[in-house]
């Protein structure tokens, strides 16, 4: 499991969204991350949590169903 911790910009980056929608994300309760405890906006975020949100957002995609077809 990955550990590297990246600051709000760069986690932003790594899955594709705004540092808006990322604090949005964290203040809705669906992004895990890290706090200094002091209540204050310098949030941090492991790199694993990203993976798994991003997993969690994932759509599969539709079976193929060109097989089945007559």
């Amino acid at each position: 499991m990955e550990n590297k911790v990246l600051k709000t910009k760069e986690a932003a980056r790594y899955i594709g969204v705004s540092p808006w929608k990322l604090r949005k994300l964290v203040h809705e309760g669906r992004l895990a991350h890290l706090s200094d405890g002091d209540n204050t906006s310098a949030l941090r975020f492991l790199v694993a949590d990203l993976d798994e949100y991003l997993n969690r957002c994932r759509v599969p995609a539709a079976p193929d169903f060109s097989a089945c077809a007559a």
